[in-house]
């Protein structure tokens, strides 16, 4: 099969892009809670990425690019965590991060670990 770029790969990587230009409007803001702010700007970034690694098997690029096979998979595991403390920070009185957030990160770590050698 021809990797070929059709109509609906064009409009996802589109909002991909969208979504990339909307995480850097976020970090540009001046607001009082940062953390939130930047927290919500990773979720965006992190869903560009899923989005492109969609479009790489859709449109079949993967088999052109073969070295870009699974790239996008760890950034799922952190689509829970970082929503999970965007809305934390976003909802408390005194946004902060504690060294036990980290945990949530543990399971992106592990995926990132298994395919590196990929």
């Amino acid at each position: 099969m021809e990797p070929s770029l059709d109509l609906s790969a064009v409009l996802a990587l589109l909002g991909g892009a969208q979504g990339i230009l909307l995480a850097l409007a976020l970090l540009g803001l001046k607001q009082s809670n940062h953390s939130a702010t930047r927290l919500l700007a990773a979720f965006m970034i992190i869903s560009s990425i899923s989005i492109g690694g969609s479009v790489l098997y859709s449109t079949k690029l993967i088999l052109v690019h073969p070295h870009l096979n699974q790239i996008a998979t760890p950034f799922h595991f952190l689509f829970a965590p970082i929503m999970y403390l965007y809305l934390s920070v976003a909802t408390s009185r005194q946004p902060r991060f504690r060294k036990k957030d980290l945990l949530h990160f543990i399971p992106f770590g592990l995926c990132v670990a298994y395919y590196l050698p990929l």
